[in-house]
């Protein structure tokens, strides 16, 4: 077991990175290994600092909801990277392929709506 995973839970939930016995999947072990080597006083270095420069450089966007007043919010930044088979991958991505505009934008619009962040 990686030690940044220690007190980590994934017994209630699907997890990319671990099964239900907190061991690391397969696809996971590579990047958790990268994770571990930086460990998590460099990790939270390196997303207060993501956060900074997303609210320094004014990277927002609205939500607008019905009868409500509209909300400005920072852009979700999670600096431990999403796996994703490439089996899945592929279904997805054919799903892309179909728009003529801005697969960059439909991916993170897809991504948001998959990933919410809590």
């Amino acid at each position: 077991m990686v030690n940044l995973w220690k007190k980590y839970d994934s017994k209630k939930t699907f997890d990319e990175y671990l099964n239900s016995e907190n061991k690391l999947r397969r696809q996971a072990v590579i990047i958790s290994h990268i994770l571990e080597r930086h460990g998590i006083k460099k990790l939270n270095e390196i997303e207060k600092n993501c956060a900074s420069t997303i609210s320094a450089r004014g990277i927002n966007f609205r939500v607008y909801e019905s009868g409500k007043k509209i909300n400005e919010k920072k852009w979700p930044l999670d600096i431990i990277p999403r796996i994703i088979l490439k089996k899945d991958w592929s279904k997805v991505s054919l799903s892309f392929r179909a728009y003529s505009f801005c697969n960059v934008c439909n991916l993170l619009i897809y991504l948001f709506f998959i990933f919410p962040k809590s």
